[in-house]
C-alpha cells in the first residue's frame, strides 16, 4: 500500500505547534498569520498550545 505524502502546510503546522510549545517569542509571529492558515493551526494544538495563545492575546 502506497503512503500519501504529507502536504507543505501539514508539515508546516507541526514545526509550528512544536515551537510553540517550547517557547512563546512565537506567539506574536503566529498572530500575523493568514486567517486560513491560523485556523489551519488551531486544529493542530493540544491544549497547552491554545492556552500560551489564549494568555498571549489577553495582554
Amino acid at each position: 500500500m502506497v503512503q500519501k505524502a504529507p502536504s507543505l502546510v501539514s508539515l508546516a503546522m507541526e514545526v509550528l505547534k512544536t515551537e510553540l510549545l517550547r517557547e512563546d517569542d512565537l506567539v506574536p509571529i503566529i498572530y500575523e498569520m493568514p486567517v486560513e492558515l491560523f485556523d489551519i493551526l488551531l486544529t493542530h494544538l493540544p491544549p497547552l498550545g491554545l492556552q500560551k495563545l489564549q494568555r498571549e492575546m489577553l495582554v
